[in-house]
């Protein structure tokens, strides 16, 4: 009867009777999806029985004796690096030890001289005449005073007296001041 009665629907769309055929699934298809639909259905079962599992005080106390065992495991390989690496830089530190000692070298130049002994260009004796007058003086300051475009020129002048080891350096805030030794 419902095929009668789409023929009869398809001739009032202006379909042929000959044209029209009745659409029908192929039975393998069919198999496939039902397999297919099936074995969703065994793993679904299947995770919601694990899931059921998981609200066992017994499964979470194993669970959580397992994590602690791996945690121990990762301490120990972290402390074995660790151990590695810190034997491995002493024995970099003794090698350039014995280079320095090979070459000659000497100590920083601020820890064996005296600010006084230093000669310095007339802009760096000027920076440090400058910084001297005013007790501390920031990287804006010397840019204002000696007419620097930017900050960088005058931190790098002021950085670079630092390590000479005629200029001390504090930070207080977000600026950092500098003063003679």
């Amino acid at each position: 009867m419902p095929h009668a009665r789409l023929v009869r629907d398809s001739q009032v769309f202006g379909m042929v009777a000959e044209e029209y055929k009745p659409i029908r699934a192929e039975p393998r298809k069919h198999i496939e999806a039902s397999s297919e639909i099936t074995a969703l259905h065994e793993e679904v079962a299947n995770i919601s029985a694990d899931l059921s599992k998981m609200r066992d005080p017994v499964v979470q106390g194993s669970l959580l004796f397992k994590l602690q065992q791996e945690r121990e495991n990762s301490n120990r390989l972290l402390k074995t690096i660790l151990e590695t690496l810190d034997s491995r830089l002493s024995k970099m530190e003794e090698k350039i030890s014995s280079i320095e000692k090979k070459m000659g070298a000497a100590a920083p130049v601020h820890a064996e001289s005296r600010p006084d002994d230093l000669l310095l260009p007339s802009v760096d004796g000027d920076i440090v005449s400058f910084v001297r007058s005013k007790g501390n003086a920031c990287a804006e300051d010397v840019r204002v005073n000696f007419r620097y475009r930017g900050k960088n020129a005058a931190s790098s002048r002021l950085n670079h007296l630092f390590e000479l080891g005629v200029l001390e350096k504090r930070q207080a805030g977000r600026k950092v001041y500098y003063r003679v030794k």
